[in-house]
């Protein structure tokens, strides 16, 4: 868990050359929130050992064969000449898509060309959603962890017998990073197909008079 930020702050701010506003208290703290909604389309992301000679596509054709249609690879990425990572989109996900997918990486060692016979997949199959469908629940997320820091703030101010003021700062963390290299952000719960965006907001409140 992130540490709660609570504290009374003085803030002063020039207005003119040797001139300051009187000092101005003011509550700190941090809110967090969470949202979640169902997606359609994830990206599907596996890494795996690279083969002298091989470029991936024996993984990409089992995915294929599982639903994912576009699934291509891609070879020395982050300067790695030994990863290949194969990736593509699955849509209209549902559970019994995940499955397929998940046991074409987990039966890579069965019934393989003896060319591939040494084939080992680094990870299991990941699952990603997509960068597009992140907004949304971000501002969800973001509404409840604002929510959350003036429940945090009320409650101190009613413990030092004040009461909150204006809004004077906000500071973000978290929320909606920029797409992958694959355009997927946050990965998939292949349980309930959901994907979770987390955001905190660091408010700071004047103290009305």
């Amino acid at each position: 868990m992130k540490p709660v930020l609570a504290t009374l702050l003085l803030i002063c701010v020039p207005v003119g050359a040797g001139a300051q506003t009187p000092p101005q208290q003011g509550i700190t703290v941090t809110g967090n929130g969470t949202a979640s909604a169902a997606v359609s389309t994830v990206v599907v992301r596996v890494s795996m050992n690279r083969l002298a000679g091989d470029d991936g596509s024996y993984m990409a054709s089992r995915l294929k064969a599982a639903g994912v249609t576009d699934a291509s690879a891609d070879t020395g990425l982050m300067g790695n000449a030994q990863m290949i990572v194969v990736h593509g989109h699955l849509t209209g996900l549902t559970r019994a898509k995940v499955d397929a997918v998940t046991h074409a990486v987990s039966q890579l060692g069965a019934n393989v060309p003896p060319q591939f016979a040494s084939f080992v997949a680094l990870t299991r199959a990941q699952f990603y959603g997509l960068a597009g469908d992140c907004p949304p629940i971000e501002q969800r997320a973001r509404e409840s962890a604002l929510a959350d820091a003036r429940r945090r703030a009320e409650a101190i101010a009613a413990n030092g017998s004040v009461h909150l003021g204006e809004r004077l700062a906000v500071a973000e963390s978290d929320g909606c990073p920029r797409a992958g290299p694959f355009g997927g952000v946050f990965a998939i719960d292949t349980e309930t197909l959901m994907m979770s965006v987390p955001v905190s907001e660091t408010v700071t409140y004047a103290i009305a008079k």
